[in-house]
């Protein structure tokens, strides 16, 4: 670190330039980065769902129906007109009606009224749309355009479904995002003015958090995509979690200036003593978030990478950026001095070592129902219900009062066996919660060649596979629409017996991301548990001390993913699974800063004065990092309408209290506990031997 110290601080003009250059060419980028807002194209190539999407786009001219429409009308006529201009709507590929299942030439009265019911009732026509990939926000807007309250000019049209939710994030994503950010960092800059001793420190602080933002942004653009998820929650994470490393920077100069006269000799001395530091909490979150990429379900990799890739571009840019900036802006610093807004601690430091017996005991007492019932979780596998009082909760609570309809399944088997067809027919519709079938059998006839119907049959029939859309009252994921995935797909199978068969729809993908997810989650979790284990094994060169860190950490993680159990509220498997990481990845920071500062103390006095030494020290640091992930979490929580990124954020938010409450009583309590172990299981560790009275 000498010989780098040397270079940045000889070269820290050069260093300014680059930076500004890079900040340029990769913003340029970041304005053009492409947000992918279909979380089905995040599946696994090999599921099933996903199998069935490829094989309808290659065979079928026309794509699955992805939203549903409910209009006000006057007769079926209307019906008809309505569906007429639907299908002439910017952005719509498809309509489907009750006309495409029944002959409307006949009276609607001598019609199969379980069929009618599921397309037009009460004087409300209900349409099957598929909206072309990418215009889903326009499309949503002209078909909420159709009709109007001819009092109040509101829309009297209802657009529910997947095309649906997709219009609503691309049309709040970014708007939420940019608001997090407004709101996020005034927060952490009163926080930093507070924990530092000038005014003009967390500036150059942002600024160089922000230079590191920026630039992951743009060289995300330059690969190509990412998810919506990735970009409500990679920006925030990475200014929370790289903040540490300027505290520590930042921290190690402003004690080093008060003793050297020269900034750059303070520079030099800053950051030879926290490089350690510094590279110890970006190596474990490099490892932690790494984990991620070995998902199956590709979300893991997309924010994986883009985490890493931030937690990299954050360490350059503090071990770089933040030291030019600070000498070149000294003697502002030195002129803008404050005094110190943050206690001491010393007497919280030496509170927490007089209760270690009683925490200890307290904590273990939690944490075993806390691991019984983060186990026992309801979990959502997708977006989960929408906002109350927002237009598609509204519009899904209109639509359920008429039709009580949510979710569409697509079914593809191999054409050519009319039989079986008509068998797999009578099979799925006893089925409970399938409302109607729509297939070539019940919409014509098998017995009418469908060469001579034209683009009718082109509905049902491709060259290869027969096509069957199934109506269901479920919702998109739960017991009931897992259960009727899997009782659909074994009616399939065993009527096509060796043969192929796919399905289709929401409830399909949520089934497939249920599985995925599940398997990841055992992986992720084993995979972040043993990186972690290794570096803290090389850095402290112990075989105890990684074990009392991951312990520490994964007790804080049992207690925070219990709360939602005991609440007996429903939990996103994504952010479970994502934040455990995440939690990991950060959080292990507070306990390697008291680690460190533990075993300095250790090796010149006993084992509880080095405690409160230790504890004094590390609080400062340890309480501002937890209180920047802790708001950063809170305002994703609070800011986003997508329930996923909101579950993270409210997941991360109070993961960020209890890891840092955790780390000052559990963590010194079982340092304690094993003082005796400690050096007997490390290497070249020796501890200030305390004479016995």
């Amino acid at each position: 670190m000498d010989w780098i110290a040397r270079q940045v601080l000889r070269f820290r003009k050069t260093i300014i330039t680059i930076f500004a250059v890079a900040i340029a060419v990769f913003g340029t980028a970041a304005l053009t980065l492409q947000i992918n807002y279909d979380m089905t194209q995040y599946l696994p190539a090999d599921a099933n769902s996903t199998k069935a999407l490829n094989v309808m786009k290659s065979s079928f001219k026309k794509d699955l129906p992805n939203a549903t429409v409910m209009i006000p009308v006057n007769g079926v006529a209307q019906g008809k007109e309505y569906k007429d201009k639907i299908a002439k709507t910017t952005g719509v590929e498809d309509v489907m009606w009750l006309d495409d299942s029944v002959d409307l030439t006949k009276p609607v009265e001598s019609l199969d009224q379980k069929t009618v019911d599921s397309y037009y009732k009460d004087g409300h026509a209900l349409y099957q749309v598929t909206v072309e990939s990418g215009d889903e926000q326009k499309a949503v807007s002209a078909l909420k355009a159709l009709a109007t309250n001819a009092k109040t000019g509101e829309s009297t049209v209802a657009v529910v479904g997947n095309a649906a939710d997709m219009a609503s994030s691309q049309k709040m994503a970014l708007s939420q995002s940019s608001y997090a950010m407004l709101l996020l960092v005034p927060i952490i800059l009163a926080i930093l003015i507070i924990a530092t001793r000038s005014w003009v420190e967390p500036l150059l602080y942002l600024a160089t958090i922000g230079a590191s933002i920026v630039i992951n942004l743009g060289i995300s653009s330059m690969m190509g995509e990412i998810s919506f998820i990735s970009m409500a929650v990679v920006p925030i994470l990475q200014l929370a979690v790289a903040l540490d490393y300027a505290v520590f920077l930042s921290t190690a100069y402003t004690a080093a200036r008060e003793t050297t006269a020269s900034s750059v000799d303070a520079m030099k001395t800053a950051m030879k003593k926290s490089a350690t530091s510094i590279f110890a909490s970006a190596l474990v979150g490099i490892f932690a978030f790494a984990a991620l990429i070995f998902m199956n379900f590709k979300i893991g990799p997309d924010m994986g990478w883009g985490l890493v890739r931030g937690v990299v571009v954050s360490y350059v840019s503090v071990i770089t950026l933040l030291p030019a900036l600070t000498v070149a802006a000294d003697k502002w610093i030195q002129k803008t001095h404050h005094r110190r807004f943050l206690p001491s601690f010393t007497r919280t430091s030496s509170a927490l070592v007089k209760i270690r017996i009683p925490a200890l005991i307290v904590i273990v007492l939690m944490v075993i129902p806390s691991y019984l019932g983060q186990a026992r979780n309801s979990f959502i596998y997708g977006s989960g219900d929408a906002a109350a009082g927002s237009t598609i909760a509204v519009d899904t609570a209109a639509e359920k009062k008429i039709f009580s309809t949510d979710n569409t399944l697509v079914l593809l088997v191999p054409r050519g066996d009319p039989a079986a067809e008509k068998q797999l027919d009578a099979a799925i519709k006893p089925l409970a919660g399938v409302k109607s079938i729509t297939s070539y059998a019940t919409a014509v006839s098998n017995q009418v060649p469908p060469q001579y119907l034209g683009s009718l049959s082109d509905n049902f029939y491709s060259k290869d596979y027969a096509r069957i859309i199934i109506t269901v009252t479920t919702k998109s994921e739960g017991d009931a629409a897992f259960r009727l995935v899997r009782q659909v797909r074994a009616a399939a199978s065993n009527l096509y017996p060796g043969k192929q068969t796919y399905l289709a729809g929401e409830s399909a993908n949520m089934y497939d991301m249920m599985n995925t997810v599940t398997a990841d989650n055992k992986r992720v979790d084993t995979i972040t548990v043993i990186a972690i284990f290794l570096i803290l094994l090389i850095l402290f060169r112990s075989l105890i001390l990684p074990l009392i860190a991951i312990v520490t950490i994964k007790s804080a993680i049992f207690i925070n993913m219990a709360i939602p159990y005991f609440m007996g509220t429903e939990l996103s498997f994504i952010g479970y699974l994502i934040v455990s990481v995440i939690m990991m990845g950060s959080a292990i920071d507070y306990g390697i800063l008291l680690l460190d500062h533990y075993l300095v103390e250790r090796r010149t006095m006993g084992k509880i004065p080095a405690m409160k030494s230790a504890l004094k020290q590390a609080i400062p640091a340890m309480f501002v990092s937890a209180l920047i992930l802790t708001l950063a979490g809170i305002t994703l929580g609070v800011t986003s309408s997508n329930a996923i990124v909101a579950a993270m954020g409210w997941l991360i938010g109070r993961g960020g209290i209890i890891a840092f409450l955790s780390s000052i009583t559990l963590l010194p309590s079982l340092l304690l506990v094993f003082d005796p172990l400690i050096p007997k299981l490390s290497l070249k560790l020796t501890f200030y031997k305390e004479i016995s009275k």
